[in-house]
């Protein structure tokens, strides 16, 4: 999946329902991408779904719209939203050293 999907995004609006959409690469044709649409509630219930290819009229059916929604499951299961972020970054810091100073 994780060759096929891309740009995954969604806007949540007030009223609890938003659509998540995503860039999807055909599997046969590699130059051509799909973009399933997904309008989903807070509650996780999907209210629609659709796609750009030929079998993707509403309500749709197709691989794309499912490698969509599979992404959406995994990215709930795995806590993806939820960034560590209470640490701070510390690049700019040097490393401690491990050599002993002699004496002069």
């Amino acid at each position: 999946m994780k060759k096929f999907l891309s740009d995954l995004r969604f806007v949540i609006s007030e009223d609890g329902k938003f659509p998540i959409t995503a860039d999807v690469r055909a599997a046969m044709e590699k130059r051509v991408k799909y973009q399933p649409v997904s309008k989903v509630q807070n509650d996780c219930k999907v209210l629609q779904a659709q796609c750009t290819c030929a079998v993707g009229a509403v309500p749709a059916y197709c691989k794309h719209v499912f490698t969509l929604l599979h992404a959406i499951s995994d990215y709930s299961k795995q806590k993806l939203y939820a960034a560590p972020t209470a640490k701070l970054q510390t690049w700019h810091q040097p490393k401690a050293g491990k050599t002993v100073p002699l004496p002069c």
